[in-house]
């Protein structure tokens, strides 16, 4: 749950932030997604 808030607020920033960092987001979706498995 803890993790999920982080992410939420991560995920946020990322989202203000300059596009290059949206593909970080990306990669880290990606990890999460296949984690989540």
């Amino acid at each position: 749950m803890e993790i999920a808030g982080a992410f939420t607020r991560f995920a946020g920033y990322v989202r203000t932030s300059t596009p290059a960092n949206r593909k970080w987001l990306f990669i880290k979706k990606r990890f999460i997604k296949q984690s989540w498995i």
